[in-house]
């Protein structure tokens, strides 16, 4: 699900969503200082939820690992290994290795006593690396790290800057509607369009004047929305206005980058580039319709302890939406729908404690989400819920069901594997008394029984690794409806869920599971 949680024992105290799958995590130290590293390359550092740096590879990361320094190593499947600070990412050393990285490890290579950091290739090339020796004149230290940032603020403004040259250098020397350029006040403006068929919505780049909007090109900063991580659009007649359509992959606060090139003429050679930054809601997959959508069987309702003016202050911020969501008469109603056709309905009414908040779709984790996004913008820290999804209580208890199946499967093959290991001990030692007594007929039929008996016990190994992998599959779909179900509620309420959960788990109690879905509490 692409999250990162961090737990204080039983109880999540952070949640951290990225934008692809977590493949590596390692401690930095004691401060609650961490790093990551995702399927699409990128690494980077977080203290508690809070994050201090990200970079992004084209490459695959092969290995992550904290140095003795505290220092972050990573080796890529380009062959290439990174050394980087961990408190502002930048590159300390660089290596490349012929072939792609194996693996990172920190051990005393040279057995001199001192750990080195380790670095081994696919194809067995093993390289160590001592660290640097610090210098202890901390002032000089901080010196030379200044003077090292503005040289390479400097060189960044000289990039920029030749970058504009060439670009003045490139325009028509002779007069014409090119070298004109485009109009001093030009100004881009971008608004979001109903969603397409297909599932996803449009993003309308437009100008301010008689301009041509010729092509645009988006850049997920993150990585991970859509495939390919770019996105491009180039109309076969411009004009002053451009739909790019988007389709998230989920829901994530995505950063997008524009690039809007903008022509004084449709068939113009000289374009300007604009650049506009747009972020995605929180809930991007998700549009705001003006009509009712159909009512969902699943709900979850909770109070949360503000007006419900904030409420849709947050609905309009938190979902793709072409207008603000307006209260009346002390209640909101807000419909969307997803982009695979999903209805989903928020609704809120002002009460004696605040306000009474009832999100209804079919979608359990969709639900959660909203729960928890909702508590965090509202600063809500306690929050307690009713639910009811009479589907996701039929899937559960069709999968405790298989849990108890496989349980008593795996029970009864495990017995069987017993008497047959027993059975092959008692084979063995007959088959060498009657070698050692020179009996081989009586020899040979005690080594084919033995070899009968074992592949038995292949066959039944076999169909117990098969039963063991349909049993993790379950137990795993359990626990995603226990960590949904929990994230129905905040505080004290989502740890008291998690911790029930697993009494309930273990004695089988489905009635009990049920409950802690709908009330919270076990009923017992």
């Amino acid at each position: 699900d692409y999250e990162i949680r961090i737990f204080r024992k039983e109880e999540s105290i952070y949640e951290i969503s990225e934008a692809d799958k977590v493949v590596a995590l390692c401690s930095l130290g004691k401060r609650g200082r961490f790093a990551f590293g995702l399927a699409n390359g990128t690494v980077g550092v977080y203290k508690n939820n809070e994050r201090r740096w990200r970079v992004k590879s084209k490459n695959a990361l092969v290995a992550l690992l904290a140095t003795q320094t505290r220092d972050v190593a990573a080796g890529w499947s380009s062959g290439a290994v990174t050394l980087r600070s961990a408190s502002n990412g930048q590159v300390l050393y660089r290596d490349t290795f012929d072939a792609p990285l194996c693996s990172l490890v920190c051990a005393d290579l040279k057995l001199s006593g001192s750990v080195q950091l380790i670095a081994v290739g696919v194809d067995g090339e093993v390289r160590g690396y001592l660290p640097a020796v610090v210098e202890r004149d901390t002032s000089k230290a901080e010196d030379d790290l200044r003077r090292k940032r503005e040289i390479e603020q400097l060189q960044a403004e000289k990039r920029r800057l030749v970058g504009e040259l060439r670009a003045l250098e490139d325009q028509p020397q002779t007069p014409s509607d090119d070298a004109q350029g485009i109009p001093g006040d030009t100004q881009i403006s971008l608004d979001v369009a109903a969603p397409v068929h297909g599932g996803g919505f449009e993003l309308i780049v437009a100008t301010s004047n008689e301009t041509y909007v010729v092509g645009a090109v988006v850049l997920d900063t993150d990585g991970g929305l859509f495939d390919g991580e770019t996105l491009s659009c180039a109309p076969a007649r411009p004009t002053d206005k451009l739909g790019i359509i988007v389709r998230p992959k989920k829901n994530f606060p995505a950063s997008l980058k524009l690039q809007i090139h903008v022509a004084a003429r449709p068939m113009s050679t000289s374009i300007h580039v604009y650049e506009v930054d747009y972020k995605l809601p929180k809930f991007c997959r998700f549009y705001r319709v003006a009509e009712e959508v159909a009512q969902p069987s699943s709900w979850v309702k909770f109070d949360v302890p503000t007006n419900v003016q904030r409420v849709a202050q947050y609905l309009t911020q938190a979902f793709v939406s072409t207008e603000a969501v307006e209260t009346e008469d002390n209640q909101v109603k807000a419909y969307y729908v997803g982009l695979d056709g999903s209805p989903l309905r928020v609704e809120a009414t002002k009460d004696t404690t605040g306000t009474q908040v009832r999100v209804s779709t079919n979608d359990l984790a969709t639900a959660a989400e909203v729960v928890q996004d909702i508590s965090t913008a509202l600063d809500v820290h306690e929050l307690e819920s009713e639910a009811s999804f009479p589907d996701e209580s039929r899937r559960l208890k069709e999968t405790l069901e298989k849990v108890s199946t496989h349980n008593s499967i795996r029970v009864r093959l495990t017995a069987e594997m017993a008497d047959g290991s027993s059975r092959v001990k008692a084979l063995v030692l007959k088959a060498e008394d009657a070698r050692l007594m020179a009996d081989m007929p009586r020899m040979m039929r005690n080594y084919d029984e033995l070899m009968r008996v074992n592949e038995g016990l292949i066959a039944e190994y076999n169909k117990r690794a098969t039963n063991h992998e349909a049993l993790l599959a379950a137990l795993k779909q359990v626990n995603q409806v226990v960590q949904r179900a929990s994230q129905l509620r905040v505080g004290k309420a989502k740890a008291r869920v998690v911790a029930d959960a697993r009494r309930a788990i273990k004695k089988g109690d489905a009635a009990a599971l049920l409950s802690l879905i709908a009330t919270g509490r076990t009923g017992g």
